[in-house]
């Protein structure tokens, strides 16, 4: 059994996550695109609204990832300390 590594599935969750939240995309070039009729709008409003659609969709997906790692070991077995409680060899025999 093969041994999984970090960009398994990690390319795939940030292509879906940046579909999921395209009306940052969207905004973007909604803005770009609105720029010559409204000089209002400086140049680098789409970027920073592009910039922020990447970056938002990159953390979370690489947080997705990081939890997805979290507590995949189960923990040590700990000698069972209560008195009150049966031993296996007493229930189950040797």
């Amino acid at each position: 059994m093969r041994k999984p590594s970090r960009a398994d599935g990690f390319f795939l969750c940030l292509a879906l996550n940046l579909f999921w939240r395209s009306g940052w995309g969207a905004l973007a070039l909604l803005l770009w695109l609105l720029r010559p009729w409204l000089p209002v709008i400086p140049w680098f409003t789409p970027l920073i609204a592009l910039g922020a659609w990447l970056l938002s969709a990159l953390a979370y997906t690489a947080f997705l990832s990081w939890v997805s790692r979290a507590g995949g070991k189960p923990a040590p077995r700990q000698e069972n300390k209560n008195p009150y409680s049966a031993k296996n060899e007493d229930v189950f025999g040797k």
